[in-house]
This record gives structure tokens, sequence and C-alpha cells, in this order.
């Protein structure tokens, strides 16, 4: 049942307000029609008994006598009169002890047997007759009953007059609805076709200048000066956030602007350093190489003529000069670190922990061990390397256990390797896990430092952090240090992996 509410919802609003108006007209008309109907069968009815009932009281009145003094003759011409009334069936009067004393029947209801005396007082209306009976009275005296019976033709006739004459009000009452709506209704559909027009060319076209024009002060017209209103306040709204978007447009230009010009002072001030770096190695280094090729004749052209001292003196500045280049160099390298970049690559670190391993040659009282296979990652062949030999050659140096071992593994999730190097050397103090990682920070506690730059750690981290990943050191003194990585894994098909070298 809910379908007949769907098609009227999905209908125009003029078509509604149209289909409303003769819906009322039509449902009131009918009901009104069919009232009338109803009392006008029930008076037409009351009617026809009342006359019918009079009818025979006045033939019963007039045969009482025919009936005293037997005058049947009399009572047969009076019954005949009756024929006048075509809707008259039957006529019949019964003596006091019922017998048939005179009766009148419609020539075409000849056939038709008469009923047995009824009552005196009979009324009684069926769907095809109607029929009454009343005594004959003489001085107040019954001394008969009449008896007529009559058809409803003329009831059915003035039915068929009033249905007629009810359709031809009821079609003209609708035309009349249907006109009179359809003139009407422009009075309500011109404000609403006003607002949805204006609201459809506000969607479409995004032009808030649009006003819709209050024509009236009912309710259609309180809807225009709302949806004016709310025209209004988006208008306004619709300025300040295109000012708003003017506004940030300009910053960021202006953000862009500073950021290139920013960038290329940046550019310039990253060139002139790296050319300090190099005029500052090349300048530092050539009068080192000097100081330490004097220092070298000194002590073998001159050995015998040196005491102890001057031999000890000449020893400790050549070391001074051989830490001096070696700093010289890390800082050269460090400022390199993501100056230049290599294209990255498939990188197999299990070949590059080996290589390192074999150019450390770490001493016979120290084993380097690689934990099953280490992976494949996406990096810098070369950036790998230093960041292994740093890590490695760090253990090794500061190794004071007579039996040292350091342990590489590794463990891939998620296409993030993580890459653990495990020593069990003398370990770091909680308070040096950060410092051990910034530049020219050592720690000058440890008698192994003496020839430390500074450098390798806070390399390391850097090399870490330009591949996207992180370091961190767990270390307690005494048992060791383990330095943990992560890395990006590279992931390769079978065949690839299957020719991976072990370590």
């Amino acid at each position: 049942m809910r379908w007949p509410l769907t098609f009227f919802r999905d209908l125009s609003f003029r078509t509604k307000i149209v289909a409303i108006c003769m819906g009322v007209s039509v449902f009131t008309l009918l009901i009104g029609g069919l009232s009338l109907f109803a009392i006008d069968l029930v008076n037409m009815r009351e009617t026809l008994r009342t006359k019918l009932i009079t009818q025979a009281d006045i033939i019963g009145q007039s045969a009482a006598s025919s009936i005293v003094f037997y005058d049947l003759d009399f009572a047969s011409r009076l019954l005949s009169t009756l024929a006048v009334n075509t809707h008259i069936l039957s006529a019949i009067l019964y003596l006091q002890d019922g017998t048939l004393f005179a009766s009148y029947t419609k020539p075409d209801m000849a056939d038709v047997k008469p009923p047995a005396m009824p009552a005196a007082d009979l009324t009684n209306l069926t769907p095809l007759y109607l029929e009454v009976a009343r005594p004959c009275l003489l001085h107040n005296e019954q001394v008969g009953v009449i008896y007529i019976r009559s058809d409803l033709t003329e009831i059915s006739q003035r039915i068929r007059f009033s249905i007629l004459i009810s359709s031809a009000v009821f079609l003209a009452a609708i035309v009349a609805s249907l006109v009179l709506t359809w003139w009407l209704q422009p009075l309500i559909m011109g404000p609403v076709n006003a607002l949805t027009t204006a609201a459809r060319d506000v969607a479409e076209k995004g032009d808030y200048t649009l006003r819709v024009e209050q024509v009236s002060h009912d309710d259609l017209g309180v809807l225009a000066n709302t949806f004016n209103r709310m025209l209004d306040q988006i208008q306004q709204a619709t300025t300040k956030l295109s000012n708003s978007e003017q506004k940030l447009i300009e910053h960021r230009k202006n953000l862009e602007r500073q950021v290139k010009t920013r960038t290329a002072d940046l550019e310039v001030a990253n060139q002139e350093l790296q050319d300090f770096a190099y005029i500052v190695s090349h300048d530092l280094k050539a009068p080192l190489r000097g100081i330490n090729q004097l220092a070298t004749w000194i002590s073998e052209d001159y050995e015998p003529l040196l005491a102890e001292e001057g031999r000890r003196q000449l020893a400790l500045m050549r070391e001074r000069v051989t830490r001096m280049y070696a700093l010289i160099d890390g800082i050269l390298l460090y400022s390199r670190i993501g100056q230049f970049q290599e294209q990255r690559q498939e990188v197999d670190l299990q070949v590059i922990a080996t290589d390192a391993i074999n150019m450390l040659a770490p001493p016979e009282h120290i084993r380097i061990s690689i934990e099953g296979t280490l992976p494949f990652v996406l990096a810098e062949k070369v950036r790998m390397q230093q960041l292994f030999q740093n890590i490695l050659s760090n253990a090794i140096k500061f190794m004071d256990k007579p039996q040292g071992r350091i342990v590489i593994s590794s463990k891939c999730e998620n296409h993030i390797c993580t890459i653990t190097i495990t020593d069990n050397g003398p370990g770091i103090e909680e308070k040096y896990h950060q410092k051990i990682f910034q530049i020219f920070q050592t720690l000058n506690t440890m008698p192994q430092n003496k020839d430390s730059t500074g450098i390798g750690l806070s390399l390391v981290k850097r090399i870490v952090e330009l591949h996207g990943g992180t370091i961190n050191v767990h270390s307690k003194v005494g048992e060791g240090t383990e330095f943990i990585f992560t890395l990006e894994q590279k992931r390769l098909s079978n065949a690839q992996q299957q020719t991976s070298s072990p370590g």
C-alpha cells in the first residue's frame, strides 16, 4: 500500500496542489451527493407509503356501505377507479370474515393470485412493491378490510432523475473546481517556482547575489525572506573565505619565494663550506705531511745522538700528526655525507659485512661472526661499507677482553630490517649513550680513546638517518655494547636470494 504514496510524493508540486484540491472536491461532492440521495430515498418511500395509506383509507370509507349492503357492482366500480394510477398493481376488498368481496388487478397482473386477508394495519415495503391494508369503517365499526399493492417504479424513476441531476451537478462542480484550481494555483506556485529557480541557479552557478522577490506576507513570503537572508549570510561568508584564500595564496607564494631564496643561499653556503673544507684539508694536510716527513728523517738520521726523552718526543709528535691527519680526513668524509648521493640499489649486507671483516683483519683473540643471512636492502653501497667498517672498527679498537666476540644479526618485518651488532667489550655508561653519536665527542675516560677522532659514530648515525632509518645503543659497563639500526628492505625474487653469497 506504500506505492500510491511513493507515486504521489514524486509528482511535481503543481500537480500535487491540483490533485489535492480535486481530491477534496470530489470527496466532498460524493459525500454530499450520497447524503442527499439517501435522504431523498427515505423521503420518497415515506411519501409513497403515506399516499397509498391515504388512498386506501378513502377507498375503505367509500366501500364500507357497499360491503354492508353487499353491493358488489358498486364496490367493483369503486376499485376500478384505481386504474388511473398506473402504479397500482391490485386492490382487494375483504369481508369481515376474510372472504374476498371485490377486487381490481392491473391487466398485466391478472394471473397473480390474491393473498389471504391481511391485518387491518399492514404496511409492508419489499424491493419489488409496497402493500398496505386499512379497515373499512362504518359509523366507526369495522365491516371489512381494503388491501392495495403498488409497484416501486415511481421511486425508481425519481432515483434515476436524481442520479441524472446529481451527475450533472457533480461534473459541473468538478469542472468549475478544476478551472478555479488551475487559475488560482499560480498564487502558490509563483513564489515556489521563484524559490526553486533561485536555489537551482545558486547551486549550479554559485551566484550568491541572486534574490527572490517577496510578493506576499504569508508563509511563502516568510520563506522567501528567510531564503534571501540565508543567501546574504552565505555571500558574506564566501567573500570572507575568498579573501582569506587570496591572502593564503599570497602568503604561500611569499613562502615559496623565501624558500627559493633560502635554498639558493643554502646551496651557496654548502658550496662555500665544501670548497672551504677542501681548501682547509689541502692547506692543513700539506704541512702535516712535511712535519711527519721531517720527524721521520730526524728520527732515522740522528737516532744515535738523541736521548731517550728526545726519541719519545719525536714519536709523540709523529703520533699527533697522524691523528690530526686522520681527523682532517674524518671531517672531509663527514662533510660529504648528503652532498653527493649515489644511485640507491639492491645491496647485499651479507657481502658488505664480510668484506668489512676481511678489510679490518681483526686480531686472533677477536672473533666476528654473522648469525643467519643478512638481507638485501635499498641503499648506497659505499655508505653501507662505511657504516659497517666504523661500527666494527670501534668494537675491535675498544675490545678489552682476552677473548673478544662480535656478532652481527638481523630481523626483517614489514619491509623494515633491524640490524644488530653486539660485542662483549667494556660497555658504555648510560649517560654517554647519546653523546657518542655527536661529532668530536669521545669517551675521554677510556684509555683506548687516545686515537679516536670522535667522528666515526656520528658518521654512522648520519648515514643511517640519510637512508630513513634510526640507530640506538644498548650497553652496560662491563657487559658489552649493542648497536641497533634499521634500513629499508629490498624484496627480491627467489632466484636472486639463492645467488646471494653467504658470509
